[in-house]
């Protein structure tokens, strides 16, 4: 096993995410249990309603997500690119070196989207995920 798998494997382990395997399809190496989202306080953002708006606590802003239909999504909490809800293409998450082409919210992870000007955003990593109900809204 090459160090560069290890400290990948180490990191995972940091973020909660467990081990990390190769994915059949696409080759990138991504955590393990990368579906079971609530016990590492993640979620994929396709399997809310779209009453439901996500919470995203990032290194750098805090942001509000609810989706909008496929593959978009209304984001606000970036004081350049959303200082109030636009609406956006979502382009996946990330993690590590792997792009993940569903929208998958953990901790670790990074959101990529591209606003309507053209402007495509990575987040920095995300902290916290937490789903808010239309009655909390």
């Amino acid at each position: 096993m090459s160090d560069h798998l290890d400290e990948k494997t180490t990191i995972s382990r940091m973020a909660g995410l467990g081990t990390i395997h190769k994915d059949r399809k696409t080759g990138a190496l991504l955590p393990r249990n990368l579906g079971e989202a609530e016990g590492v306080g993640g979620l994929f953002l396709e399997d809310t309603s779209v009453e439901t708006a996500v919470e995203v606590k990032t290194g750098n802003h805090n942001y509000r997500i609810q989706r909008a239909g496929h593959k978009t999504a209304f984001i606000s909490g970036h004081p350049e690119y959303c200082p109030e809800p636009v609406q956006v293409a979502l382009h996946g998450s990330r993690w590590l070196d792997s792009e993940i082409e569903k929208c998958y919210l953990a901790p670790g992870m990074r959101l990529q989207f591209v606003t309507q000007a053209g402007v495509s955003v990575l987040t920095s990593p995300i902290e916290s995920v937490r789903p808010i109900e239309a009655q909390e809204a």
